[in-house]
Parts: structure tokens; C-alpha cells; sequence
């Protein structure tokens, strides 16, 4: 019995042992073969902007992106492969999403973001960019849900920080905008972010702090469309500043 017990202990350990290497190697194997799908998906959208660079006339691009589209979604050898034609098409998508933003066409760019998250609907940057577009057509609820579904996959961006906080701001939820501006500096301090703080501050009157706030901005040197923005906020903090005393 001792010598069964330690035979039949041997043959499982041996099994589990291979099945173990299996499961290994198949992780590796569809790691590879994940990275060389990204790498092709990567080329293939170096080549389409290079592509799109050629073009100066936004309809002339976006027949080309439509002719692309096509092709990929009639292609042969993306019969069985779902994830490989996605994979493309979000590519193809985002550059129609960049294109139509350029052309100033945003809620068509809406559409296209809507395109991309269809086909990769985990792609961070399209949320986060069709969060800025709704935002920017005063679509203030829909940003902000966008921008939270962002923060689930990547909670580390202070670009998605600073722009709910303008999204805040716009609703006049000066203290959900504070603390989304507070997250954002301390992620990655920039005039912008300091300055749309110091916005959210005067609305709440609280001078001093948004005084400190613009003088950090100052700091960081920033552009001249913001400083001279900065330079007239000031005024108004001081003025105030001067009456609060």
C-alpha cells in the first residue's frame, strides 16, 4: 500500500507537472502571438497616417479611411480572426476620429470615438477623447461618464483629472472640480491644471487659495493664451483679495 500510495502521488505530480508546462506554454505562445498582432496593428497605423499625411483635403481623407475600412472588413484571412480585424478597424477609426476633430466636424469625431470603442472597447485614450469632445459640446453628463469609465482602467492619468475637473466646473461643482484638480497636480503639476484649480477656487471665493494657486501656475511658465487668461483672473483675485481686507 506504502508503494501504490507513493506511485499513484508520483503519477499525479507528474500530470499535474505537464499540465502545468502545458498551460505555461500555451500563455507564452498567445503572448507572442498577441505582441505580433499589436506590432502588425501598430505598422499597419504608422502606414495609414503617413498615408492620410499625403492628403490635404479632409474628404479625400475620409474616402480613404472609408476604402480601408472596407478592405479590411472584406479581407479573406480576417474570416476567423475577430480580434484581428478589430484590432484594425480601431486603428482605422481613431485616424477618422483625428481627422473629423481637425475639420472641426466634433460630432462626427463623437461617432467615430463610438466606431473605435465598438471594435476595442477598453481603448483608454478613445474614452478619454470622446469625453473631451462631449464636453466641449456641452454634453456635460455623458463627459463625465466617460471619463469615470476611463478612471477604471487607468487611474494614474492626470490629463483625465484635469478635464473632469473642467467638466465640473462647467456644472458648477466647484468642490468635485477642486478635488479632480488636487488629484491632477499631484499626478503631473502643469499651468492648466493649477490655473483651472484657481477658477474653481474664485467660485467659491476663496481668494488666498486661489491666489497660491496662480502663482504656482506662473511658475511653470505658461503658454501666452493661458497667461494672458491668468494675468485677467488675477486681477479679479486681487481686487477681491484687497476688498476681503
Amino acid at each position: 500500500m506504502y508503494i501504490l500510495f507513493n506511485t499513484t502521488a508520483l503519477a499525479f505530480f507528474v500530470l499535474f507537472a505537464l499540465l502545468f508546462a502545458g498551460i505555461v506554454w500555451l500563455y507564452i505562445y498567445s503572448m507572442r502571438v498577441k505582441r505580433r498582432v499589436k506590432n502588425s496593428a501598430d505598422k499597419f497605423s504608422t502606414d495609414l497616417q503617413l498615408a492620410l499625411s499625403r492628403l490635404d483635403d479632409t474628404q479625400a481623407k475620409l474616402a480613404f479611411i472609408n476604402q480601408t475600412e472596407h478592405r479590411i472588413r472584406t479581407e479573406k484571412k480576417y474570416e476567423n480572426n475577430d480580434n484581428g480585424r478589430n484590432l484594425l478597424l480601431s486603428k482605422v477609426f481613431q485616424h477618422k476620429a483625428t481627422v473629423l476633430f481637425r475639420a472641426g466636424r466634433l460630432k462626427e469625431a463623437v461617432k467615430a470615438c463610438d466606431q473605435v470603442l465598438q471594435a476595442e472597447p477598453s481603448h483608454v485614450q478613445t474614452l478619454l477623447n470622446r469625453a473631451s469632445l462631449l464636453g466641449e459640446l456641452g454634453r456635460y453628463d455623458e463627459a463625465i461618464a466617460d471619463f469615470n469609465g476611463a478612471e477604471l482602467l487607468d487611474a494614474y492619468n492626470p490629463d483625465l483629472f484635469n478635464n473632469r475637473g473642467w467638466v465640473q466646473l462647467q456644472l458648477a461643482r466647484y468642490e468635485e472640480a477642486i478635488s479632480d484638480f488636487h488629484r491632477a497636480i499631484h499626478l503631473k503639476a502643469t499651468a492648466v491644471s493649477y490655473f483651472n484649480r484657481s477658477k474653481a477656487y474664485v467660485a467659491l471665493q476663496r481668494w488666498v487659495e486661489a491666489e497660491a494657486d496662480l502663482a504656482e501656475a506662473e511658475k511653470l511658465h505658461p503658454e501666452p493664451e493661458l497667461k494672458k487668461m491668468m494675468e485677467s483672473l488675477a486681477d479679479e483675485v486681487r481686487l477681491h483679495s484687497n476688498q476681503a481686507k
